[in-house]
């Protein structure tokens, strides 16, 4: 164990408690605007699909009415 990790379980409950939600708020901004490999291939695939037939899919409002289940 490092002498940071040490320190830092020495610290009083609240204390450690805001450290971790600093911590995660970096990783989180960090990785937020990442996509996943299989998102990325996804979109280029459906990007590629549109590109070659540019005639098919539809607006958002119109999928959204077409799935609308109420």
């Amino acid at each position: 164990m490092s002498v940071l990790e040490s320190e830092i379980l020495k610290l009083p409950t609240p204390e450690k408690m805001a450290l971790a939600e600093k911590l995660w708020e970096t990783i989180d901004m960090e990785t937020s605007h990442f996509l996943m490999k299989e998102q990325a291939n996804l979109i280029k695939e459906r990007l590629e699909e549109h590109n070659n037939n540019p005639g098919t899919g539809g607006s958002w409002e119109e999928i959204k009415r077409q799935y609308k289940t109420d």
